[in-house]
C-alpha cells in the first residue's frame, strides 16, 4: 500500500516509521527533520527499534497515494486539507487528536475516515523518534458501522505485537459514534 503520512512530527513519523517496514511510504513534514530523513532514514528507539528509509518530504501538494494519514496538530487541519486537496487519495485518515475530520471531507475528493493513534512518541533528534508507548490505531467510517475500507486501513496500521490476532470492532474515542476497527 502507498502511504503519505501528512504532518511528520512525533507522532506521525512513529506512525509512519512502523508502516514503512512493510508499506510504500512517504512522510510529509518540516526540516530540518525530513531533511535528516532523507540523508540518513528515520530511526525509531524505546518501545520499538526500527530504522527505516521512507521518502522524507517538505511539500505535500500534488501528491497522490492509496492512504493519506493526517497527524498534524488541529490547528493546522485546514493547511493539511488545502494541500492534500491538490493530490489524488483513494482514502484520507485522521489520526489527530479533536473532531476535524468535517473539514477534510470538505475539502479532499476521497472517502474520509477517523481514527485515532494511542502510541507514545518524542522527537529526539531530527531523524529520530523515541516509542514511549506500544499503542494501538483505531480507525473508523464517519457513518457508523461495520466499512470495508476501515478494515483495509487497519490490517496495514502497525499493532501491538506481530502476532496477535486482529481484535473486535470497537467505538472510535469516546465522543464518536462511530463503529471501528482496532490494531
Amino acid at each position: 500500500m502507498e502511504v503519505l503520512v501528512y504532518g511528520a512530527g512525533a507522532l506521525g513519523s512513529l506512525v509512519g516509521g512502523l508502516l514503512a517496514r512493510a508499506h510504500d511510504v512517504t512522510l510529509v513534514g518540516r526540516d530540518p527533520h525530513m531533511r535528516r530523513i532523507r540523508a540518513d532514514g528515520l530511526r525509531l528507539d524505546g518501545a520499538v527499534d526500527v530504522h527505516v528509509r521512507p521518502r522524507a518530504l517538505t511539500d505535500g501538494t500534488h501528491r497522490s497515494a492509496d492512504l493519506a494519514l493526517v497527524t498534524t496538530k488541529a490547528y493546522d487541519t485546514d493547511a493539511a486539507a488545502r494541500a492534500l486537496a491538490t493530490g489524488e487519495y483513494d482514502t484520507v485518515c485522521s489520526l489527530q487528536n479533536g473532531l476535524t475530520e468535517e473539514r477534510l471531507v470538505a475539502a479532499v475528493d476521497a472517502r474520509v475516515l477517523a481514527g485515532t493513534a494511542s502510541y507514545g512518541a518524542r522527537l529526539v533528534e531530527p531523524g529520530r523518534v523515541r516509542c514511549t508507548g506500544v499503542g494501538e490505531v483505531v480507525v473508523g467510517a464517519l457513518a457508523g458501522g461495520p466499512d470495508p475500507v476501515a478494515e483495509r486501513v487497519a490490517a496495514a496500521s502497525p499493532r501491538r505485537g506481530s502476532r496477535r490476532p486482529p481484535p473486535p470492532t470497537c467505538p472510535v474515542g469516546g465522543t464518536r459514534s462511530s463503529r471501528s476497527t482496532r490494531r
